[in-house]
């Protein structure tokens, strides 16, 4: 599938025009990761390249829900990916692999990879790479004004 992406510009104007999207780029390259090719929840969907750790096989296409608290991903991602399957994540505009910044505080099996927000909510989102846990698709939020961090369900969700 050809990639549509949003550019700089359309992501932060549709993360200012809908306060419930929450707009990444790749702390690699920057470039947004928002595509038209998928649309979730009515928006554009967030797109990342995947591995499932242990197999051997190409990278993948992974779409999921860019608005807040949503957990859905497109049919053919939630079909391709197994249940407590470890994955790598790739920007799929640069290629480069997404940061692993820590381990995952919750299920202590996957890694926790960092994604730039776009716009003026928030600088970070980390996302846990283990398709199994309770709050994998926990992302967490620095909010460098408040000194704080929010804690809500985002990526890859229990399936």
């Amino acid at each position: 599938m050809s990639e549509q992406w949003l550019t700089m510009a359309e992501a932060e104007t549709l993360a200012l025009e809908n306060e419930r999207v929450v707009a990444v780029a790749c702390p690699c390259c920057y470039a947004p990761l928002l595509t038209r090719s998928v649309f979730i929840g009515g928006v554009p969907s967030v797109c990342l390249d995947y591995l499932v750790q242990g197999c051997a096989r190409s990278r993948r296409a992974l779409y999921v829900s860019a608005l807040e608290g949503d957990f859905t991903m497109d049919q053919v991602s939630d079909v391709g990916i197994p249940q407590n399957a470890k994955l790598e994540l790739f920007c799929p505009r640069c290629g480069e692999s997404l940061p692993e910044v820590e381990e995952c505080g919750v299920c202590h099996q996957g890694r926790m990879v960092k994604l730039d927000v776009v716009g003026e909510k928030m600088s970070v989102r980390k996302v846990c790479t283990y398709r199994g846990c309770e709050a994998s698709h926990e992302g967490e939020f620095f909010l460098p004004i408040m000194s704080s961090t929010l804690t809500f369900s985002a990526m890859f969700g229990k399936g």
